[in-house]
């Protein structure tokens, strides 16, 4: 069993050094997935959701030797209203991000349409669906 704690830790601490930075800007490409390493001189990370996630699924996994996946979604834009696509990490039952402070879990989340689950390496032939016609096929469950 996953500790609370440690998930709350981590997810604070990369709150704090944490700017968003969309992969046009940092990359020059329109979407990257790789695991971002903070600026050597500030400390800070910058990449976007799925640069967030990908660097808490990295320090859980290397520090903690705690397993977790990625889980991609889509949320309503406080901006503009409508779906944008964004990733978060699923650790048993827990779900953590860069938009919320809080680990959360799915029915927290009435809104958001879940769409596919890593497995927990994160390889590209280790995706499964969540959705079908935006109905939950099944809960994202270690």
């Amino acid at each position: 069993m996953v500790s609370y704690e440690i998930l709350d830790k981590e997810l604070q601490a990369l709150h704090q050094i944490f700017v968003y930075t969309k992969d046009r800007e940092n990359y020059q490409v329109r979407d990257d997935w790789r695991v971002p390493k903070p600026d050597p001189e500030t400390g800070l990370v910058h990449d976007d959701c799925d640069g967030f996630a990908l660097y808490l699924w990295d320090r859980l996994r290397t520090v903690h030797g705690i397993k977790s996946r990625l889980i991609i979604c889509e949320v309503i834009s406080s901006r503009t209203g409508k779906y944008i696509g964004h990733a978060v990490i699923h650790c048993e039952g827990y779900l953590l991000d860069n938009i919320s402070e809080d680990i959360f879990s799915k029915s927290e989340r009435p809104s958001w349409k879940w769409h596919s689950i890593s497995d927990y390496n994160i390889t590209p032939g280790g995706w499964r669906d969540l959705t079908w016609d935006n109905k939950p096929i099944q809960q994202p469950n270690d």
